[in-house]
Formats: C-alpha cells, sequence, structure tokens
C-alpha cells in the first residue's frame, strides 16, 4: 500500500465523520433552540399569571 492509498484509507473516514458529526450537532443545536423558546414562553405566561394575581390579592387587601 502506498503512501497516498494510506492517507485516503485513512482520512476520507475521518473527513465523513467529521461530516456527520457537524450535522448531528447542528440537529441538537436547533432541537435545544426550540426548547429553549418553549420555555421563554411558558416563563412569559406565568410572570403574566403572578402579576394578575398579585393585582387581585391587592384588591382583596391580601398585601400588607
Amino acid at each position: 500500500m502506498t503512501d497516498s492509498q494510506l492517507y485516503l484509507a485513512v482520512g476520507i473516514p475521518m473527513l465523513f465523520n467529521g461530516f456527520l458529526i457537524t450535522i448531528v450537532w447542528s440537529a441538537l443545536n436547533s432541537r435545544m433552540s426550540r426548547i429553549e423558546d418553549r420555555l421563554d414562553h411558558v416563563m412569559g405566561a406565568l410572570a403574566d399569571l403572578d402579576k394578575r394575581l398579585t393585582k387581585v390579592e391587592i384588591k382583596l387587601g391580601m398585601q400588607p
């Protein structure tokens, strides 16, 4: 086996694995971004609920 054949036999699978790792990393990154967006939405809804409950507590005289 010549040097160039060895380089190709080792190099091509390494490049292919690097390409696959990049694709998997991108897919995971996009999924995590979607999860973060959902959590931000839920946290915003909880903040709105907290504001509403605070207003109700003030009207009922439950706030000190």
